[in-house]
């Protein structure tokens, strides 16, 4: 089977959620996550159901992830822009039992402020406290390894500006359990 471990999808309403999961186990899907674009209480109904559902792949969530402030973009995620925000932000999350927490450390072509690395290391330190792993949504080499030396457990994405070099492939051996 497959694990599709990076989806965004249509959880605001139960019967589209179990139709693109069902579209998915078709296709050979065994589990997907949804990586921080689900609000409500459906995603965490339909999560707890699809274990059992048939015909259905797994269903795992992020919750609402977390963002600096992105003006004209989707208000799904938390918009986080001081490490208590971050931190509450993660405790809502745990709460609700999200199964990873997902953050996005871009400025998306310049138009956003990004995350600076004391708020990332605030969300990693606190999910990390309730036992929750940390994916984050990169584009740049030194972000990741800002991000490796806070303690990240897995990338949404890879390095998109510059090819890796020598200290991040060290900083990810020295991490063989980061999600790549």
């Amino acid at each position: 089977g497959i694990l599709d471990a990076h989806v965004h999808l249509r959880s605001q309403m139960r019967e589209t959620l179990i139709e693109d999961l069902q579209r998915r186990a078709y296709y050979g899907v065994v589990a997907a996550v949804s990586m921080g674009q689900d609000q409500g209480d459906i995603p965490y109904q339909v999560r707890t159901e699809s274990s059992t559902m048939p015909n259905t792949a797994r269903f795992q969530t992020a919750g609402r992830g977390l963002t600096m402030p992105e003006p004209g973009r989707t208000e799904v995620p938390f918009w986080v822009s001081t490490e208590a925000e971050a931190r509450a932000a993660v405790q809502d999350n745990a709460k609700r039992k999200v199964d990873i927490i997902k953050i996005w450390v871009d400025d998306r072509d310049g138009k956003y402020t990004k995350m600076p690395p004391e708020i990332y290391t605030a969300v990693i330190e606190e999910a990390h406290k309730a036992k929750l792993r940390v994916a984050a949504h990169i584009f740049n080499l030194s972000d990741a390894k800002g991000l490796l030396k806070a303690g990240l457990d897995a990338f949404a994405h890879g390095i998109r500006d510059v090819d890796a070099d020598d200290e991040v492939v060290a900083l990810i051996k020295a991490r063989p359990n980061v999600v790549l």
